[in-house]
């Protein structure tokens, strides 16, 4: 086997867009990352490899956009343990250490463990998720109208972001406005009036070949329990679907049972299970 490392981003996308669109729902966070990438997104510390054997020229593959996790994907969404050990090596020895990884269970943790083996550092799973995809949104109930995010929502948007951060991520993130902007300006976020008052909002950002990517999705705790995230996710996914798109994707943490439930009643159905890993 053989590990190859990328500083061009196009390069890295012709050698491992075919394989990561083989499973292209799996994959949508890479898939829709590297779309961003060669679009001008790419930055200069973005950590980008594959590793090669004599039957595959995919046997795993990996990106990370620091400070974001490394992710991972391999073929036939397998565990390739000695490509694993071997990722893990180079990037050892090449000091390239990665805050945490995301991935399939499996793949996720048997990476960790290659990882940590050496160094004797732990790991902890900080997040298990579960991917869904939606093709039809079912008939829900639905309140209020949805519209793109504008200039006018800047006094709001930002602590609303950061608040999703804070809860997906279980990080205190700093208040971000640049990053609301550049998602109003690019028509990425979209806002929930329900009479006249915004009450929620979601997101797309990650377009891959044949579908779509859905969040971030928040609405502040005093406005929950009301229909406003049904309302948000579904009309959106609409607004995708309508789109030209065949699907949406999303994911969702299992340790929120109230948000998957909300998921699968629109039509959202589970595809896999994923665990972000953190090292400690």
């Amino acid at each position: 086997m053989r590990m190859i490392e990328y500083s061009d981003v196009r390069a890295f996308h012709r050698d491992v867009s075919e394989a990561l669109a083989a499973h292209e729902v799996v994959n949508n966070l890479p898939l829709g990352i590297l779309n961003r990438g060669v679009g001008g997104e790419a930055k200069p510390d973005w950590f980008m490899a594959r590793v090669e054997s004599a039957e595959c020229p995919c046997e795993l593959i990996a990106l990370m956009t620091p400070p974001r996790n490394l992710l991972l994907a391999a073929r036939d969404r397998g565990v390739p343990e000695e490509a694993l050990r071997l990722l893990a090596e180079y990037m050892e020895k090449n000091r390239i250490v990665p805050p945490g990884v995301v991935a399939e269970d499996a793949l996720s943790t048997a990476f960790a463990r290659a990882f940590t083996q050496k160094s004797g550092a732990a790991f902890e799973v900080s997040t298990s998720e579960r991917l869904y995809r939606l093709d039809r949104v079912e008939d829900v109930p639905l309140r209020g109208t949805l519209r793109p995010a504008e200039a006018r929502d800047m006094h709001y948007l930002p602590y609303w972001m950061k608040a999703f951060a804070d809860e997906c991520f279980h990080v205190n993130t700093l208040l971000d406005a640049e990053t609301a902007r550049w998602c109003i300006e690019r028509g990425t976020l979209y806002i929930l009036e329900d009479g006249g008052l915004p009450v929620s909002m979601a997101g797309s950002s990650r377009q891959m070949p044949h579908g779509r990517a859905v969040g971030p999705v928040y609405t502040p705790p005093y406005l929950r329990r009301r229909g406003c995230a049904t309302a948000a996710v579904a009309l959106l996914s609409n607004v995708i679907l309508e789109g030209g798109n065949d699907y949406c994707a999303l994911f969702a943490d299992l340790n929120n049972p109230i948000s998957n439930s909300i998921y699968q009643k629109i039509g959202y159905r589970p595809v896999a299970d994923f665990a972000e890993i953190r090292f400690v």
